[in-house]
């Protein structure tokens, strides 16, 4: 594509799958200059009351559409967008787990001794808690694992 800024490829997966998850199922038949505002609104509502979805994650897809109407109306296939008079909200109910250092030390030595009992999601969160970056932590796991065979305790 011709973006100004060049997307990473963890912003180019997460478009896909919104596209072709959400998007295509729900607008893939209709005609994109015959879609209204209210339709779309409608339908990101359900996707709240339906299937559950958290608000933030239904804003994502909103500005994924607004995106593609912007890139559809640069190359002039579209005239206008009308995912701009939609509205979402973006506040979750999201109430973050809070760990402390000894309690990240815990679960990560855990982890590092028998990975079978951690969830991988619980070693992220702790990694955040930690503000270590995901190849970080697992550039320090190899390395853990490296010393502790040749100690010979695993």
């Amino acid at each position: 594509m011709d973006a100004v800024r060049p997307k990473s490829v963890n912003t180019i997966s997460h478009v896909e799958q919104i596209v072709r998850a959400y998007l295509i199922p729900r607008f893939g038949n209709e005609i994109a200059k015959d879609i209204k505002s209210l339709d779309i609104q409608q339908w990101l509502k359900s996707l709240h009351d339906s299937n559950s979805l958290a608000w933030t994650t239904i804003s994502k897809m909103r500005g994924v559409m607004r995106r593609i109407y912007k890139i559809g109306i640069l190359h002039e296939h579209v005239a206008k967008n009308p995912v701009l008079h939609v509205e979402t909200r973006s506040k979750t109910d999201y109430k973050p787990i809070v760990i402390i250092p000894s309690q990240t030390l815990a679960i990560l030595s855990n982890w590092l001794v028998n990975k079978a009992n951690v969830e991988p999601k619980t070693v992220q969160e702790s990694c955040v808690t930690a503000r270590f970056r995901r190849h970080s932590i697992c550039t320090r796991r190899k390395t853990a694992t490296k010393h502790w065979r040749r100690r010979g305790s695993i």
